[in-house]
This record gives C-alpha cells, structure tokens and sequence, in this order.
C-alpha cells in the first residue's frame, strides 16, 4: 500500500510529477495509491512518457475506486485511441473529476469523439482540454455540436489546434447560443475563416455567460478582425 505525504506526515493534495520520465511501471504504483485515495485532490503528469497502457492503469484505479481526485492533467504524456474506453468510463463513472487535460497526445478522430461523447453523460466535469492532438481532420468534432447540448456543468473546453472546419464552427455556436455553462472557449489555430467566425459570433452574441472565446491564429485580416470584435467583442484575438 502506497502513501505519500508532506513533511509532519500531513497527507499531500497536490501531486506535480511533471516531466519526470515516469513510464507504464509508475503509472502501476501510483495507480494501486489512488485505490486508498482519501487526500490528493490535484496529479500533473504532463510530460511523462505513461503510454496508453500507463493512462489506463490511472483511469481505472479512478473509475473503480472511491477516491477524491479532482484535477487530472496528462498532457504529452504518449498516449492514443487505444485508452480513450478507458478515459470514458473514468468521465463517467467518477463524480469528483472537475480537471481533465489531454492536450499533445496522440488521440485520433474516432478516439476524440469517443472522450467528447462522454459529456453527454458526465455531470461534474468543469474543464476539458483536448487540443493540439494527432486528429487528420475536422470528424473528430463533427459530433460535438450534439454532446454538448445534453452537457450542463462544463465552464471551460480548449480544442486548439484541432483543425475544425467553418461547418463545424456554425454547428457549434448552434448549440452554444442556448448553453448556460461555458465560459471559455479556445479555437486557437483552426485555419477558421472570416464568414464562419462572424456567423458564429452572431450565433452566441446573446449568450450572455459565454466571454471568452480564443481565435488567434485563425484565417481573418486586421481588417476583418475589427469586424468580429464589433460583431461580438467575446472574441478574442490576442
């Protein structure tokens, strides 16, 4: 049985093992800890080289045990499709998850749309980062539109680097002008156009909770780029 803790033997809430080189073998270890999980609320393992198989054995010691994680950062960690069941399940059988980052990894179009599909489910999850991944096009979110509409408890999605299509854009702010939740939304580096970005903007202007949605790195002009922002001043481009 594994325990860590701070000096004095006070039980640890925050966990930072970012970049350590820590591999399938530690991933093992700190998964049989989170099985007696009573304190550590926040792991980073951004960096570490878990694979799929690491990824995994933490996303089943967290769907099977009680515990009180609630931030779970694993980006650039190596892992792909063959995890994404796994991260699903964890979405939604867990009840305390708040955080979950998977930005840099190696997830595809059909393993992304099985994360994102999980929040039709989930009812606790308040940030999902998922950005900057292997995906070959736009169908790893054609679906989002849809998932999200059953979605009432995420405030913050970053799908950077992703590159959605103006189609999916349009569907989205669709779906967003009704949402409640959702504050921040980061479509950096999309290759998103000037129509599809005014017409999304038009979309969610009386969406009053959303005001943060990051474009930087799109398609539009200087020029054009005045035009949004007076179109919807949430859109931000810096």
């Amino acid at each position: 049985m594994i325990y860590i803790y701070k000096e004095n033997y006070i039980p640890l809430k925050v966990l930072n093992i970012q970049s350590n080189q820590i591999n399938l073998e530690g991933s093992k270890s700190l998964a049989e800890m989170l099985k007696n999980n009573k304190h550590l609320k926040i792991i980073n393992l951004a960096g570490n080289p878990l694979g799929f198989r690491g990824v995994q054995s933490l996303c089943n010691s967290i769907s099977l045990n009680s515990n009180i994680l609630e931030e779970l950062l694993l980006n650039y960690t190596k892992c792909n499709d063959y995890c994404c069941n796994d991260i699903y399940n964890m979405l939604i059988t867990n009840t305390k998850l708040k955080v979950l980052s998977l930005i840099g990894n190696n997830f595809h179009n059909k393993g992304l749309d099985i994360i994102l599909s999980s929040l039709k489910i989930n009812t606790t999850l308040k940030s999902l980062s998922i950005g900057d991944n292997k995906n070959k096009n736009y169908k790893a979110f054609r679906n989002l539109s849809s998932y999200l509409k059953f979605n009432n408890s995420l405030i913050s999605l970053d799908i950077k680097s992703s590159k959605i299509d103006d189609k999916t854009l349009v569907s989205l702010g669709k779906s967003l002008k009704n949402i409640k939740k959702l504050i921040y939304l980061n479509l950096i580096d999309n290759n998103l156009d000037y129509q599809s970005i005014i017409k999304f903007g038009l979309l969610i202007r009386k969406n009053n909770i959303i005001n943060d949605v990051k474009m930087l790195l799109n398609k539009p002009t200087k020029d054009e780029i005045v035009c949004i922002k007076r179109c919807n001043p949430h859109i931000i481009f810096n």
